[in-house]
């Protein structure tokens, strides 16, 4: 009795462009047609993806190979060139048999010729036996090109060769393989450092460069962020690839300068200047008002109310009497549920954190796999430096990202220090420095209310974080013509 003829299921898969799918599909169809499968009992699964890479259920081709079987029961026989074609990994393949077992469909290969899985959809001695040693093989000859991937990549290592990918801004690649100084492009490097000495901040440096489009980039936060990445990269002060463009010395003295900032330099921050009271003075409508260095005020172009403008340093001396006061007089009460918040923020940061760093170990196993694809040749160099280089900006950005959530975890741990101990004398306040008065005021000040009602008069309303107010009654024509009385 001849059997019923069903469906087979042509899998073909390459893992570079250089490779044919095409001849591989048709030499498998030629296969399907000598065993009796026409054309419309043909299905065709064709990818080209990564056989080491990518697990079962990651690896499109053969999700698309499952659901075709699992979808057409008439489908009995499932055809591959090679062993190799479906995975070089071991677990995948069992995994694939397994499948296959489960769904009694028959298994061949075609170079060399043989049968997996037998026509009644069973595993005989003789083919188990066959799938262990051809999968052994096909996971160990991956092993081999790794290892002497690897041994390449360590022996350029060794010998200070750049490896594939970006160059170093400020270098070049040389025919040998090593870096040379562009003196075009280390000038700008070495000047980036000089001015940040001399006391210029990344943002001044940026504006400049953009003016005289010293970049490629018209952004300037890209500038911003370019010119940080130079300044915290000590591979210019000389590594075992990249020779010094400048001093080791010039390079600490410009991460001291970086460390004494309050504001780390790689830290944007749109505000040159710190203001006490910036973020928590508002006017009685809710406009925000900040600090101008230019006049000495907070000010805020208040469309419901004019434009309204305060002196600077006499809301500055009202806020630290209240500051005082409320140390002197009052502990800091329901600590708790604040601890509570502050602890929960923390935990979300720590939890970004660790999704940043599992996104740099991604990027760097992507970059890991270009660099493979490059030294064997499936690769265009120009084509896969770019892919790299923008791998790079992107990791250069979460980079920044961490250390910005790293920086607000620690004031969140200051905070959560002062919380447990809340009572704290008058004379253990530091508010000797700008700094150390706008800390605070984020601890002690919840907002500071400025009403203008009239030429130099003002109501001025402070609320503080233990819910107590405080009102007062403000002239200020000019520096000698001043008054301050508090309102009951």
């Amino acid at each position: 009795m001849i059997k019923k003829m069903k469906k087979i299921c042509i899998f073909s898969r390459t893992s570079t462009t250089s490779q044919d799918v095409e001849q591989q599909t048709k030499a498998l169809i030629n296969e399907a047609n000598r065993l009796g499968y026409s054309k419309s009992q043909q299905v065709i699964i064709e990818y080209q993806e990564s056989g080491i890479k990518l697990n079962a259920d990651t690896r499109q081709g053969i999700k698309a190979m499952k659901e075709a079987i699992e979808n057409d029961k008439d489908i009995d026989c499932m055809i591959c060139w090679e062993l190799t074609r479906i995975a070089r990994r071991a677990d995948v393949i069992y995994n694939i048999r397994d499948f296959l077992v489960e769904h009694k469909v028959r298994w061949l290969v075609c170079k060399p010729y043989m049968e997996l899985i037998d026509i009644e959809g069973k595993v005989t001695q003789v083919s188990s036996l066959m799938l262990g040693i051809f999968s052994s093989f096909a996971e160990s000859e991956m092993m081999v090109k790794r290892e002497r991937f690897d041994r390449a990549k360590n022996k350029m290592r060794i010998e200070g060769k750049i490896l594939t990918g970006a160059v170093l801004f400020g270098y070049n690649r040389n025919n040998d393989g090593y870096a040379e100084i562009d003196e075009d492009k280390a000038n700008i490097v070495r000047e980036i450092f000089r001015r940040y000495e001399n006391g210029e901040s990344c943002g001044i440096i940026a504006d400049d460069m953009l003016i005289r489009n010293i970049w490629t980039t018209r952004r300037r936060n890209s500038i911003i962020v370019n010119v940080n990445a130079i300044l915290n990269d000590d591979r210019y002060a000389g590594s075992k690839v990249y020779p010094s463009i400048i001093s080791r010395e010039q390079f600490e003295r410009c991460r001291q300068i970086c460390s004494t900032h309050r504001q780390f330099c790689n830290k944007r921050s749109k505000t040159k200047q710190i203001y006490m009271l910036n973020g928590i003075i508002c006017t009685k409508s809710g406009f925000a008002m900040c600090g101008s260095q230019s006049n000495g005020r907070y000010v805020k172009p208040d469309p419901t109310e004019g434009r309204i403008s305060i002196n600077l340093e006499l809301i500055d001396e009202i806020a630290i009497d209240v500051i005082k006061d409320v140390v002197m007089k009052h502990n800091v009460i329901d600590s708790e549920k604040e601890r509570h918040e502050l602890n929960k923020e923390r935990e979300l940061n720590e939890i970004r954190i660790k999704g940043i760093d599992r996104r740099i170990e991604e990027i760097k196993e992507e970059n890991d796999r270009i660099e493979m694809r490059i030294i064997k040749g499936r690769l265009n160099e120009d084509k896969g430096d770019m892919m790299i280089d923008n791998n790079m900006k992107e990791i250069y950005k979460l980079a920044d990202e961490k250390e910005n959530l790293r920086y607000a975890i620690g004031l969140i741990d200051n905070r959560i220090i002062y919380l447990s101990n809340p009572l704290v004398d008058v004379d253990n306040i530091d508010l000797s420095s700008l700094i150390s008065r706008r800390e605070a005021a984020q601890k002690y000040l919840k907002k500071v209310i400025i009403d203008n009602i009239g030429y130099g008069k003002y109501i001025v309303e402070i609320e503080t974080r233990i819910g107590k107010s405080y009102k007062f009654n403000v002239i200020s024509y000019d520096k000698k013509r001043r008054s301050i009385t508090r309102i009951a």
